[in-house]
């Protein structure tokens, strides 16, 4: 279930204590997601040369980024993916103290950050259309297309 809103997120998934960063719910909704590194050998975490192996993310994330990954897959699109950059993360949207990101709830997934970085108009994934595609075809957001500051590393499943 996509939530579009923040109340409908904290309907489903339960309220977040972000002074304490505490999460009641959280051993529920955040399950491990195995990648197949044998579809995407490039894929690694930021600052390291491990190859991502598993993101936290929430289980509602899991079928909607399977198929996205998939559908890069199919599309030999899989050499973009350079770097995972954060999925789960109790925090606030950068540059605000109360409105709670959806990386809090494990619905947002960052991907090649530093080809990508937050204010970004032009290069990296807006040059690979197809790319975003595998993802806004799932029902994600594209941060590259929002309104006011655009986050191109960002793909969301949630109120974003």
């Amino acid at each position: 279930m996509k939530c579009t809103t923040i109340k409908q997120a904290i309907d489903r998934y339960g309220a977040i204590d972000f002074a304490s960063k505490h999460w009641p719910m959280e051993y529920y909704w955040i399950k491990t997601f195995n990648v197949d590194s044998t579809k995407f050998p490039h894929w690694r975490v930021l600052d390291s040369n491990l190859p991502v192996q598993h993101i936290s993310v929430n289980l509602d994330l899991v079928e909607p980024l399977t198929a996205a990954l998939q559908a890069i897959s199919d599309n030999n699109l899989g050499h973009l993916l350079h770097t995972f950059d954060g999925c789960f993360n109790i925090r606030m949207v950068r540059g605000t103290v109360s409105s709670p990101s959806a990386h809090s709830y494990g619905l947002a997934l960052d991907i090649n950050a530093s080809e990508n970085p937050l204010g970004a108009i032009s290069g990296g994934l807006y040059n690979e259309p197809l790319f975003v595609k595998c993802f806004t075809d799932q029902g994600f957001d594209w941060g590259g297309h929002f309104h006011h500051r655009k986050d191109p590393q960002h793909f969301s499943y949630a109120w974003e």
